[in-house]
Order: structure tokens, then C-alpha cells, then sequence
């Protein structure tokens, strides 16, 4: 079970792993802006699953 706490510590994570490897920040904004809305999606707390994945998920 994913709950926002937790999947709001993976995006912290993973932006902070960005960050280490050198990532500048309009780069890293993208990124944010692909995980953000995943890490939401990862949620299920309180839901039923499975359910249908998210659209345009796919780094370009």
C-alpha cells in the first residue's frame, strides 16, 4: 500500500538523486514535471487496484 507520505518521499528522493548526479534545474523541472503527477498515480492508499496506467507517462 502506497500512501502520499510515501510517495511523496520517493519524488523528494528521486529529485534529490537528479540533483546529485548533476542535473541543472530547467532540466530538472522537467523531470519534476513527469514524476510529480506519477507519484501521485502511485498512491493507493485508498483504492481499489488494479487500475488503468496513466497516459504519456514515457520520458521523451
Amino acid at each position: 500500500m502506497i500512501t502520499g507520505k510515501l510517495a511523496g518521499l520517493w519524488l523528494r528522493h528521486m529529485i534529490e538523486a537528479f540533483r546529485y548526479c548533476g542535473i541543472e534545474e530547467p532540466e530538472l523541472a522537467e523531470v519534476i514535471a513527469i514524476f510529480g503527477p506519477m507519484a501521485k498515480h502511485m498512491v493507493n492508499a485508498d483504492d481499489d487496484v488494479p487500475r488503468e496506467p496513466l497516459e504519456d507517462t514515457w520520458l521523451h
